[in-house]
């Protein structure tokens, strides 16, 4: 999977949410890399490593361009408020060409949880 969640920097209030596109087949030329909201569709956080463009939201939200291997470009966003017992989900889009020449979006979703201490 290519979403994943951690502590950032070990605070335990704040959660780091990040998309990466390492995982897609190495043949495949990566083009954009998003991570956005699955209830809403909102975009937090999107990259494409060809161009360096990144583009972020009212989120703290980040963009990391690998411009020698553009697979290992991501993006991540931080939770703060996040109330105990809720769940927000998000969502990651990695969109590549593949060796035919044909656009390929690949996907995954990832329910973030804050337990109570």
């Amino acid at each position: 999977m290519c979403i994943s969640v951690n502590n950032f920097q070990g605070l335990q209030d704040v959660l780091e949410v990040e998309c990466s596109s390492e995982r897609v087949e190495t043949y495949f030329d990566v083009f954009t890399v998003s991570l956005f909201l699955l209830k809403n569709d909102k975009i937090l956080a999107f990259v494409s490593p060809k161009s360096r463009e990144c583009t972020t939201s009212s989120y703290f939200s980040a963009c990391v361009v690998d411009s020698v291997n553009p697979r290992l470009s991501r993006v991540k966003t931080l939770l703060v408020d996040l109330p105990e017992g809720h769940t927000e989900s998000f969502g990651c889009n990695v969109t590549s060409l593949n060796p035919q020449r044909r656009f390929v979006t690949t996907s995954w979703s990832l329910d973030v949880r804050k337990e109570s201490e």
